[in-house]
């Protein structure tokens, strides 16, 4: 068998320097020798949360997302800032989109976003027995969200699923999660 080897990377340059989508174009060498330009998007890792409530209901949220100009049904998730650990973001993103606080945090999973073309990694969090902060919610001038209250994680995965548009992460995030909380169900 083959040993597998990565691309030799030559060169670099930055195509897009956006803060959501950077993108850059590096012209590699495969492992066969051949010279390919390769277009990779280069952003930090997105953190996603599911939050659950005392009582087992789960907080989904309903947001308008540009990239597919419409309203999507997801879990609470946002871009993890420079410097910041990925479990301090997700304390962070679920204050500030939902106004809500939890102690009991599990790290459920990390895993690569697009590896074909991008750095991005997934960092899905189950945060239980959430309650409100005294801050409130804190969106950023582009978000309004709507939180949509579920009775429970296999309801929140059948929502998901039946909405018009959801996030394939977030979906993935809750059936974690269902797995996770599986013996306790």
């Amino acid at each position: 068998m083959k040993k597998i080897q990565p691309f030799t990377i030559l060169s670099r340059e930055t195509l897009i320097a956006g803060p959501y989508l950077p993108v850059e174009r590096q012209h590699v060498r495969l492992p066969d020798g051949q010279l390919t330009d390769w277009f990779v998007h280069t952003g930090g890792d997105v953190v996603l949360v599911v939050p659950l409530l005392p009582d087992g209901r789960v907080v989904l949220q309903q947001q308008y997302k540009h990239g597919r100009r419409e309203v999507i049904t997801e879990i609470v998730a946002g871009m993890i800032d420079q410097g910041e650990e990925p479990l301090t973001a997700g304390q962070r993103e679920l204050r500030e989109e939902i106004g809500l606080q939890s102690t009991d945090w599990q790290l459920l999973q990390v895993l690569a976003a697009n590896p074909t073309a991008s750095i991005m990694r997934y960092h899905i969090y189950l945060a239980q027995g959430c309650t409100p902060c005294a801050t409130g919610t804190q969106w950023d001038a582009a978000e309004v969200i709507h939180p949509l209250i579920v009775p429970d994680l296999p309801t929140a995965t059948q929502t998901l699923r039946q909405a018009p548009q959801t996030s394939a992460a977030g979906l993935l995030a809750v059936l974690l999660a269902q797995t996770h909380l599986m013996p306790q169900m």
